[in-house]
């Protein structure tokens, strides 16, 4: 609790792991956002549209966290990373707009 405390923790945020591939031990572990372990959970780069963002990133951005599962499988069965984003994943559809930019 000692290491928690004086490394930053509040209610408010998550413990991460710096080095994914690592350990939880105290040199490996800071406290983050929920959005900053959103994306760093999705460090994979993909490119859409000729843009290149964090996957997690561009979900967030284009509003789609609820599909991102079915997005990702898209993606492993072959999609392209813009038909598994832009093909509808129910009935309806929804608009493609870049938050913040880009």
């Amino acid at each position: 609790m000692d290491w928690a405390v004086s490394n930053g923790y509040s209610d408010e945020l998550q413990i991460d792991r710096i080095d994914g591939d690592g350990n939880y031990t105290p040199d490996n572990c800071r406290w983050v956002t929920p959005r900053e372990n959103r994306l760093n959970a999705g460090g994979k780069i993909v490119a859409y549209y000729g843009e290149n963002y964090y996957f997690t990133e561009l979900i967030e951005r284009l509003d789609l966290l609820p599909h991102i599962s079915a997005i990702r499988t898209r993606i492993k069965r072959g999609y392209s990373v813009e038909d598994a984003i832009d093909k509808p994943i129910r009935n309806g559809n929804y608009k493609r707009v870049i938050k913040g930019g880009n």
